[in-house]
């Protein structure tokens, strides 16, 4: 149908030494976008964050200067 989406993100973590990879898609998405940056990467955040604390492994650190 001309009006209905799929959100989709994948990704991978941690950056350096890849331990898991994780596609998340959201059928239809009805609040607000329905880009997977702004849908489906935030369900990524909420997966991949506590599987990586389960699984022992430490998080890359990305440090940015913004002046």
């Amino acid at each position: 149908a001309k009006n209905e989406y799929n959100a989709s993100f994948v990704g991978f973590a941690p950056a350096k030494d890849p331990k898991v990879i994780i596609a998340v898609t959201i059928d239809d998405p009805h609040h607000g976008s329905y880009y997977g940056g702004a849908v489906a990467a935030p369900v990524f955040s909420e997966i991949a964050s506590p599987t990586l604390h389960r699984l022992g492994v430490k998080s890359d650190k990305i440090a940015t200067a913004v002046k």
